[in-house]
């Protein structure tokens, strides 16, 4: 007799051994070429529930789903050859000590359970000899009681891990996380449930998971994941279990009341992204789940946000400021007040709010990137785009870079390797190791992964001294804007002469932007028309050609690096000389006009 969901499970000492149920548990130790039984019938044998024939004229269900007095699960004991559990649709719990020569049924040592409950698992320790957990239920006879047992002497006695009112929903699944043994994850009829504290108490997952039947439960450990098998609301993966797991080791109140707790990572990939095999556009005739976000390491942290400073008023800073006649806010270089860049006081860029400090460093222990983060209370995530600070001489990309500043990694690529993640929050640090790889379906060389790094760190390099150069015209280009949005209406000789200087300095600076290029729309198409090709664009191209492959760069490609270079520098020397002749004057001009609002 074979249940519609009958046991099957593998030897966890040889993986060519297998045991399937029907009353009697049958063994393999080909893979399933052959069969033995090694043992008696384990149910009950009842045969007043084994009368699906005699149904009132309805015709038997040829698929056996009606049969009862079936084993529903086989459970061999990961720690100890020989010790397989098995129960049954009618209440039995049968152990065996000496792989199957002899059978002892323990369900009658187990209290408040009710008679001919369904074992709908059995959980072997993965720590503790003769420990294991079952999973039981009866609402096939409108009992809804959660009944989750657990023993640690091989079934001579039992305690139950949940009372009723812990949790709503009758037992469906069970599984103990393998690395921290207070993490337990349950399964109930209505949804997931967490104890970080070994079963004293249980918290209800909510967290975009549905209210629904949580039939299995399953980590998997190499990714630190939980796998959840629902009943119709498909396969539910939770991506990376060890926040759950610095919970259950430290406890939440510990955690909660530190400054800041590392949670160590799972390991990192930088992803492949080639289109698989298979249509392009295959419509609604192929299922893709939701993936894993790629292109970065998330660095995850629990944290007290700290307190934020108070803020200096606003109108006595003002106060204190010198008023300079002719002045105005928002320029870069020149004369004109200079605005704070990213990260920077008052910077359009500049962090807000409390910050984390994230530093990683090498396996040599130096330090190759550092960045802050948003804090805030609880669990944090940062991403590190597996990439170096900007080699020395460089900056961040500023706001004035536009779209082309974004687009990139700030600095050169960092190799695949280990690597210490320290974070700090409001004085107090933590520290993990976090590991990078490359895709494992992809073959790569060190040594082409070195060349290749190298390149780019010249281009990124160049690629900074554009943007920078960008950044200023750009800005320098709204100063102008400004002073004209300060002329209008305004008449006289005076104003029209410095109108008409206005226009000229702007319609010279956008022919500059024309050579450097402005970032956001266009600069990935080129110059567009007769104009020649930005600069910018042609950074974009030469870093896409290195980046767009891990293999090691080509002569053609270090020969068109030493060319973009060539040509940044004669871009660099029109604009240098420009502004030698043009800037200065015109701030002067600016200066020499006395009128509101500008400056003010």
């Amino acid at each position: 007799r074979f249940n519609w969901n009958a046991a099957i499970a593998q030897d966890p000492f040889d993986n060519s051994t297998v045991y399937f149920g029907s009353q009697f548990v049958h063994k393999s130790t080909d893979k399933g070429n052959n069969w033995t039984v090694i043992s008696p019938d384990l149910t009950t044998n009842d045969s007043t529930k084994q009368r699906q024939d005699k149904s009132g004229g309805l015709t038997i269900d040829a698929t056996g789903a009606e049969n009862h007095t079936t084993i529903l699960v086989i459970e061999p004991s990961p720690r100890e050859k020989g010790v397989i559990w098995a129960g049954t649709d009618d209440g039995n719990l049968q152990i065996t000590r000496d792989g199957g020569a002899t059978w002892t049924n323990v369900i009658g040592n187990m209290k408040g359970v009710p008679a001919g409950s369904w074992i709908n698992q059995i959980k072997a320790s993965t720590y503790n000899d003769g420990e294991a957990v079952a999973v039981i239920n009866n609402y096939r006879r409108f009992d809804f009681k959660p009944y989750l047992m657990r023993t640690k002497n091989y079934g001579k006695t039992w305690e139950p891990l949940v009372k009723d009112g812990d949790v709503f929903g009758y037992s469906l699944s069970f599984v103990q996380d393998p690395v921290q043994p207070n993490l337990m994850f349950y399964g109930t009829e209505h949804g997931l449930y967490i104890s970080i504290d070994g079963a004293k108490t249980w918290s209800k997952f909510n967290n975009g998971y549905p209210n629904v039947s949580t039939m299995d439960l399953v980590i998997q450990e190499r990714e630190s994941d939980l796998v959840i098998g629902t009943f119709g609301r498909a396969i539910w993966v939770l991506d990376d279990i060890n926040p759950l797991r610095v919970l259950a080791t430290k406890g939440q109140a510990n955690v909660m009341a530190a400054k800041v707790t590392a949670v160590p990572p799972v390991t990192a990939y930088e992803v492949s992204t080639r289109s698989a095999n298979g249509p392009a556009n295959p419509g609604s005739s192929t299922f893709e789940g939701e993936n894993r976000n790629y292109g970065f390491a998330s660095i995850k942290f629990f944290a007290k946000k700290p307190a934020m400073p108070e803020r200096p008023n606003r109108d006595a800073a003002a106060q204190g400021a010198p008023a300079g006649r002719g002045q105005f806010p928002g320029g870069q270089g020149g004369a004109f007040a200079g605005r704070g860049g990213q990260g920077g006081p008052g910077g359009r860029g500049a962090a807000r709010g409390p910050q984390a400090k994230v530093e990683i460093f090498n396996s040599a222990g130096e330090l190759i990137r550092n960045f802050d983060t948003p804090v805030e209370d609880g669990l944090n995530v940062a991403q590190w785009r597996f990439d170096e600070n900007p080699p020395e001489g460089t900056e961040e990309p500023q706001g004035g870079g536009g779209g082309f500043a974004r687009f990139f990694r700030v600095g050169t690529p960092a190799l695949p390797g280990k690597y210490t993640v320290k974070i700090t929050v409001d004085g107090a640090t933590d520290e993990t190791t976090l590991e990078y790889k490359m895709d494992p379906r992809e073959e790569y060389d060190m040594s082409a992964l070195i060349a290749r790094r190298e390149v780019l760190k010249d281009i990124s390099v160049i690629s900074s001294q554009v943007t920078t150069m960008s950044g200023k015209v750009s800005a320098d280009v709204e100063s102008v804007d400004k002073v004209l949005a300060a002329l209008q209406g305004k008449r006289g000789e005076e104003y029209n002469t410095l109108r008409t200087k206005s226009n000229d300095i702007k319609k010279q600076l956008e022919e500059l932007q024309g050579l450097i290029g402005r970032g956001g729309r266009g600069f990935f198409g080129g110059g567009g028309g007769d104009g020649p090709t930005p600069l910018q664009t042609e950074v974009f191209s030469v870093l896409r050609t290195v980046n767009g492959s891990f293999d090691a760069p080509t002569d053609a490609q270090k020969t068109s690096v030493e060319r973009l270079k060539d040509k940044k520098a004669e871009v660099q020397k029109k604009m240098d000389d420009w502004y030698a002749a043009n800037w200065d004057a015109y701030v002067n001009a600016v200066k020499a006009v006395s009128f509101s609002p500008i400056g003010n």
